[in-house]
């Protein structure tokens, strides 16, 4: 099927799931609690999303480049450009393979040590959310499984389950070792050069650099969980700090799913379908997932202005990338700026 062809069906697919999702909002009621809520809620609410996603995500990503980039107005372009991709453009480069395009056509003499400065931004955003999620599972498993099955999800998280995902992460590591000795002794070595250079950018950040990651990947989660908090109180709601890790997480690992374009529709059907189950209204559940995609749209707007005010940059990166023998990777699911 040609790319063009999956790319129309990702983003129909999307809009139906959005539509389906959106249906579930009665005006009347959402009117009457914006009209009872505390503005300050409200305030509070926008403002987390907006300093969770336009400042603690770029800075994470400035953290790891600045080594690369000329400053911060370099970083913020290849933030926002890549934000501008990711969430808006049905095309075949990833917001991600555009950030490494604009970053090996800077200072960076291979591809492996910006790959892996980029995977190290998405996996340090996503092995929190995915140690979050764990922990509440473990804390809160009979009750998480009690309130599932009252949305008719039957799931288990048993001993059983995690053998299995056990079993299958071993078969998959024994799969890769197979396949990497049976690559020839030319493909290998190239492999193994990439390895290299991928441990070379590790070895560019200091101790400092590892904590104050940590810490900016936990605040960005922080307030975004807390934007949640505040907007689901601003419509008479009530879901605790705690549950929300779990939402957070959820919703974040779901709309990795590469079903839609940049989770459209996945993401807004599982944060409602999950702020429901700990009883927001159906109305409120749907209007925060809303708000919550048009943040991401806006991110998209700025990214859009700088693409195209500096067109002529981005054009030179790729066709500076594309002369080089080793590919950009493809596109990188980003998902509610999660990671």
């Amino acid at each position: 099927m040609p790319k063009a062809v999956k790319n129309l069906l990702k983003v129909a697919f999307g809009l139906g799931l959005l539509a389906w999702t959106v249906s579930g909002i009665h005006l009347g009621e959402l009117a009457v609690l914006a009209r009872e809520g505390d503005p300050k809620n409200l305030a509070l609410g926008v403002g987390s999303l907006l300093v969770a996603m336009l400042y603690f995500q770029w800075s994470r990503l400035h953290l790891l480049i600045k080594g690369y980039t000329d400053g911060i107005a370099t970083s913020l372009k290849i933030f926002y450009v890549g934000a501008l991709f990711n969430n808006v453009l049905p095309s075949n480069i990833g917001g991600d393979a555009i950030r490494l395009m604009y970053l090996k056509s800077l200072r960076a003499d291979n591809w492996g040590a910006p790959f892996m400065l980029l995977l190290l931004y998405r996996a340090s955003g996503f092995a929190l959310l995915v140690a979050g999620g764990l922990i509440y599972i473990v804390v809160d498993h009979d009750r998480l499984i009690h309130l599932l099955e009252a949305q008719h999800v039957f799931v288990s998280f048993g001993a059983r389950t995690w053998l299995i995902a056990g079993a299958v992460a071993l078969v998959g590591l024994a799969a890769l070792v197979y396949v990497l000795r049976r690559l020839s002794d030319k493909v290998r070595t190239r492999i193994l050069g990439f390895l290299r250079n991928c441990q070379g950018a590790l070895a560019q950040l200091s101790r400092a650099d590892v904590v104050q990651l940590v810490v900016q990947t936990t605040l960005f989660h922080g307030f975004r969980l807390l934007s949640f908090y505040y907007l689901i109180l601003y419509l008479g709601q009530h879901v605790s700090l705690w549950d929300l890790v779990f939402v957070i997480s959820a919703t974040a690992i779901i709309a990795v799913l590469p079903v839609t374009i940049a989770g459209l529709g996945v993401m807004e059907g599982s944060i409602s379908l999950l702020l429901a189950m700990y009883g927001v209204s159906p109305s409120s559940a749907v209007a925060i997932a809303l708000v919550n995609r048009a943040v991401m749209l806006f991110l998209a707007a700025i990214g859009g202005v700088i693409y195209l005010t500096s067109r002529d940059d981005v054009v030179r990166a790729s066709r500076a990338a594309s002369a080089e023998p080793n590919p950009a990777p493809a596109r990188s699911p980003e998902s509610g700026g999660a990671a």
